[in-house]
């Protein structure tokens, strides 16, 4: 009679915990920060999502380590891929900065020599020029 007793109840004392599945957000992470590795500072941020899924995704007991492995692969790609196209349009936009701020500094305020003024009818250019030959 005891044993009809003591069987289990048809409510869990404890309930199961619901899979995380960090491990595929880690893959998803990892590829779109490989696709959109032209853009700049977004495949970094991506691949740095990627590879903390990834570690965080080894303490899960449902997850698959392959697919994991494979994220925070991806992720790194994606971070070393994105750091240089991040570097390159850092350039390109100094480069464009510099190159702006020259071509406005090339257009003189005040002339250098004298030739754009009028001096008795005569360009005062050419009244310079022929000072200097005679």
């Amino acid at each position: 009679m005891e044993e009809r007793f003591m069987q289990q109840s048809p409510f869990p004392k404890q309930s199961p915990k619901p899979p995380h599945h960090r491990d595929t957000t880690a893959l998803i992470f990892g590829i779109v920060s490989l696709l959109f590795f032209r853009f700049p500072i977004l495949p970094v941020g991506m691949g740095i999502a990627a590879v903390i899924f990834a570690r965080k995704s080894k303490t899960d007991s449902c997850t698959n380590h392959g697919i994991a492995l494979s994220g925070a692969i991806t992720g790194t790609v994606g971070i070393c891929l994105g750091s240089i196209s991040t570097i390159y349009w850092g350039y390109c936009l100094v480069s464009l900065l510099i190159l702006l701020y020259h071509r406005t500094e090339m257009v003189p305020h005040e002339p250098e020599f004298p030739g754009f003024h009028e001096y008795n009818g005569q360009p005062a250019c050419l009244r310079y020029w022929l000072q200097q030959i005679f």
